[in-house]
């Protein structure tokens, strides 16, 4: 009886399997693990030092971002060691061959779509006045600090004793209510203030209002 031997194919053959052949592979599977460029993920910050926080993406090499970077016109706050951030990955390897991470990027993105979001659903965003500009005033939106664009026409003055440079002394660094009333790409914000204080106006008149009603009232039972 003859033994049936399976018929050997060019892939069954042995391979020689040289150093260099090992090292490819090595550089294919940290490739395969290693998160694309130009896109976000999340990252551990592993280090905080005067000028920079360095993170940790889950490879080898650390990312380093500005310190600066967590602030926006001047709002903002650095993270604690061990914190998990979102960051942006700009490059895997600069000229030094660091990870090249930006945190300023996440940051904007994350900041228009919240304020696209409140903008769309009409609802108060909270701001700070920060700066008197031709035709109106400079508004840092909060806790974003993103800056927006406040018109004259979109204040009423009566309220603040119908001088523009009276805001400044009364309302600057003030936290505000804002109505957004219009947005643009390349950070065209543009908000409002008049529909808010007319009304405030409005309730602070119908108490005065009624009190004079009930007064009339009491007048005529008592006679």
């Amino acid at each position: 009886m003859h033994s049936l031997k399976p018929k050997q194919t060019k892939y069954d053959q042995i391979v020689e399997v040289k150093s260099e052949h090992v090292s490819a592979m090595s550089e294919l599977t940290k490739l395969s693990s290693m998160p694309r460029e130009k896109s976000i993920v999340q990252a551990t910050v592993s280090s905080i030092t005067k000028d920079y926080v360095w993170v940790n993406i889950g490879i080898k090499a650390e990312g380093k971002i500005d310190i600066n970077e967590f602030k926006i016109n001047g709002f903002g706050e650095v993270p604690n060691l061990g914190d998990l951030i979102s960051v942006w990955i700009e490059k895997h390897e600069d000229s030094n061959g660091s990870l090249v991470v930006s945190f300023s990027k996440v940051n904007h993105i994350r900041s228009w779509k919240e304020l696209e979001d409140i903008f769309q659903s009409k609802k108060l965003v909270e701001g700070t006045i920060i700066e008197k500009v031709r035709g109106g005033f400079i508004v840092a939106l909060l806790p974003w600090g993103v800056k927006a664009f406040l018109p004259s026409s979109q204040i009423e003055f009566r309220s603040i004793g119908g001088k523009s440079s009276n805001i400044l002394q009364t309302m600057r660094n003030k936290k505000l209510p804002f109505f957004i009333i219009r947005m643009e790409r390349k950070w065209n914000i543009i908000v409002s203030r008049k529909s808010i204080e007319q009304n405030d106006a409005q309730s602070e008149d119908k108490p005065k209002s009624d009190k004079s009603e009930s007064k009339q009232s009491d007048n005529e039972t008592t006679k």
